[in-house]
């Protein structure tokens, strides 16, 4: 099992150092873990919009100040699905609901057709601006069509409140305080409620509260998964549950620094970081696999100079896969980057685990190898597999060369998505609840068009409301908007009701007097300030799709520079075009991180083979796989999102474990058989670490959130594609020019 490496370099200086202080060794890793442990008391969960968004620009600057005076625009949407249009009984559901969803403590209001204003005039032709149900239903038909014409007519409530075909109607719920605080409580309160009346319920808040609720889940079903596998894997080679075990303490170890990092500094666990358990106990085990395996080939004194042989190559992959987690967090979204940090110092954790607790034990705990004939079988593969590699390099080249053509095809269809409903896979109720109000109504999405005077002029100026009435009427032209709400709508309607003109108020007087009418509609706080000095245009998206919600704000913003007044500024906002913007970063983020792994890697490699050319051989069976996995994502529409975002980064840093131990084999071989006698010697401790690191992302892959699972498939592919060119591409280079 010797992989080149000398019982002088640090990394062998460091097991030797560790098999020979045993208890102390064993008993500071104990302490430690019991520390770190203690702290995860302290670890929260949480799915914050906030993290999926840069926070040091000016964007989010103003929209966290567009929050302070409109409030918060994550509200939870309530839809009741009817049967006929304008039945008594949905109407009669939708004002029982709405009593009760307001009962709720936390509730700030409820917009709904029984608490939204109707401009409309009386019987007695009385101005009336009361709620359409606020009376209750109608009883007889005539009342019920009368109210239901009065209901079409309205600029508020059509698609907001009520379908365009009368049978579906929504009630949009706001919180008093911000739902970042405990959405899921507030949520269950409000599905609970919601499903007495047959009710369902979507929006920003519910997707939140459902993402904390599978991600709590997940955490503590697929760790204990992992670990099953990763036992029965281990089991299987050495025929002994104790070094299975042992090879186990350096992931564990890694994920309790890692979380008890977190907890430390007050970082929540989220969907990014919630990967990096699994991920860390599959690489303790694919690390350990290595001194083990060397370990159980020997008995004696000899199994200390047997772990010294691999320690060099265990210890660069470690230093690789930390650079290579370090180099995510040039992706400039808060989640990415605690999964960079906190990833880098859970592989560091492991890798000097590997290095002390398992010597310290391996040196007189793990038995003597009882699987020698299946290690035998697989050794014997890699001699011929050497033998016909070596033998015929330029076409095993040629073959790799090949498949990067229909790669870079695929790579050129690669999207990029922001759309947290698929997140979810479809079936899933949090998902259909999402498509169905999305089409029943006018869309969920919440953005906003924030109106500011630019030398304190009331925006109730004519000029700036006819700019403003223009504007809604222009997005709601577009096609991915469902409705656009703004002050001029119940100003408009004032006027049609008063004066028999649907127009804005002719100047700042007539605007306030209107306003003065509509004292005490709360619906107002989100439309305009009190100074006048602000307004703000509630849009409504039908999807969640990135570049929908960034189209839509590019011309909005060239809209109102062509046609608004030069008084005013328009900023197009929201926490989901937020998110949306963060879909620039991930693409960015995903060619900045992956050149700096690559430089990485490259240097490290560069530094231990002290040959250029050497460097660059070793880099090629990493970046060729690499480039095969973007090209599936390509044919197979998985997009760049905030999970495969990492892939590039991560990846490269991880495979560049069998890469340090077949050529640093090679080197110490030397020699015309070095390829052949390295393959025999390597490719059982390689099959097993890759077995080990592919079972911790594939168990990944079973994740209800698609693109958790996605990272899952793809990293567990490019594992295996990794493997494949390390033993054959990587000897086919090395043996077509020694």
């Amino acid at each position: 099992m010797r992989t080149g490496g000398s019982t002088g370099s640090p990394w062998a200086v460091l097991v030797a150092w560790s098999a020979q202080h045993s208890r102390l060794v064993v008993f500071a890793w104990c302490a430690f873990g019991v520390a770190c442990a203690s702290s995860l008391l302290g670890l929260r969960i949480d799915t914050s919009t906030e993290s999926f968004i840069r926070r040091d620009t000016l964007e989010w600057q103003r929209y966290r100040e567009s929050t302070e005076l409109y409030g918060s625009d994550e509200f939870l949407t309530v839809a009741i699905i009817g049967a006929e249009p304008f039945s008594r009984d949905a109407l009669r559901r939708v004002r029982a609901l709405s009593g009760e969803l307001e009962a709720i403590p936390e509730v700030r209001r409820v917009d709904s057709l029984a608490t939204v204003p109707l401009i409309r005039r009386g019987a007695e032709g009385d101005l009336r601006l009361d709620a359409a149900l606020a009376s209750g239903v109608p009883e007889s038909s005539a009342d019920l069509r009368s109210l239901a014409t009065d209901l079409r007519r309205d600029l508020l409530a059509p698609g907001l409140l009520f379908s365009s075909s009368g049978r579906d109607f929504a009630l949009n719920v706001h919180f008093d305080q911000s739902v970042e605080e405990e959405p899921a409580r507030l949520v269950d309160q409000v599905e609970g409620v919601a499903s007495r009346y047959g009710a369902i319920v979507s929006g920003v808040p519910a997707f939140r509260s459902a993402v904390n609720r599978v991600l709590r889940s997940e955490l503590a079903t697929f760790v204990p998964i992992v670990a099953v596998l990763l036992i029965a894997v281990l089991f299987g080679v050495f025929g002994d549950v104790r070094p299975a075990l042992l090879a186990l303490s350096p992931g564990v170890t890694g994920s309790l620094a890692s979380l008890g990092a977190m907890a430390a500094t007050d970082t929540t666990l989220a969907l990014s970081t919630m990967i990096l358990p699994c991920v860390l106990v599959a690489l303790g085990c694919a690390y350990s696999m290595h001194p083990l395996a060397a370990a159980a080939s020997v008995a004696g004194p000899g199994r200390v100079v047997a772990m010294q042989a691999v320690s060099r190559a265990v210890g660069l992959s470690g230093v690789t896969t930390a650079l290579g987690f370090a180099a995510i967090g040039t992706v400039r979204l808060g989640m990415i980057q605690d999964l960079a940090r906190f990833g880098t110092l859970g592989v560091l954790a492991v890798t000097l685990a590997t290095l002390t607790l398992v010597p310290a034990i391996a040196a007189g705990w793990v038995p003597r190898d009882r699987s020698s004939r299946r290690v035998q079988r697989v050794a014997d593969f890699g001699g011929w597999l050497g033998r016909v590699v070596s033998g015929r390099p330029g076409w095993v080249v040629l073959f790799w060369l090949a498949t990067l053509v229909p790669a870079s095809i695929g790579v050129s269809r690669i999207a990029v998505s922001t759309n947290v409903a698929e997140w979810f896979g479809r079936g899933a109720p949090i998902r259909d609840n999402y498509e169905t109000i999305r089409k029943e109504l006018s869309g969920i999405t919440p953005v906003n068009v924030v109106i500011e005077s630019r030398d304190d002029q009331p925006v109730t100026r004519r000029d700036a409301l006819a700019a403003m009435a223009r504007m809604k009427v222009f997005l709601e032209e577009q096609d991915s908007v469902g409705r656009a709400v703004s002050v001029t709508d119940p100003l408009r309607q004032l006027g049609r009701e008063l004066n028999g003109i649907e127009t804005v108020p002719a100047s700042p007087d007539v605007a306030e007097q209107y306003l003065l009418m509509l004292e005490g509609v709360e619906q107002l706080e989100q439309l305009i300030t009190p100074d006048r000095l602000g307004a703000n245009i509630m849009v409504q998206m039908r999807g969640n799709e990135s570049t929908e919600i960034a189209g839509v704000g590019r011309v909005a913003d060239r809209w109102w520079s062509e046609h608004g007044p030069e008084d005013y500024r328009a900023d197009f906002t929201g926490v989901m075009y937020q998110v949306a913007r963060s879909a620039d970063e991930i693409t960015t983020g995903l060619v900045r991180g992956f050149a700096l792994a690559l430089l990485a890697v490259g240097g490290v490699l560069l530094a231990v083979l002290r040959n250029p050319r050497h460097a660059f051989v070793a880099l090629v069976p990493n970046v060729v796989p690499l480039c095969l996995i973007f090209g599936a994502m390509g044919f197979l529409d998985i997009p760049l999102d905030a999970a495969t975002v990492v892939l590039g980064s991560l990846a490269l840093g991880i495979a560049v474990d069998d890469t340090m131990h077949v050529m640093l084999g090679v080197r110490e071989a030397d020699g015309p058989a070095a390829v052949e006698g390295t393959l025999r010697a390597v490719l059982p401790a390689l099959a097993i670490s890759s077995l080990a690191v592919g079972a911790g992302f594939i168990v990944l892959g079973a994740s209800s959130f698609v693109l958790v699972g996605n990272l899952g498939v793809l990293t567990t592919g490019f594992v295996v594609l990794c493997l494949v060119a390390d033993v054959t591409l990587l000897p086919a280079l090395i043996s077509w020019r020694p």
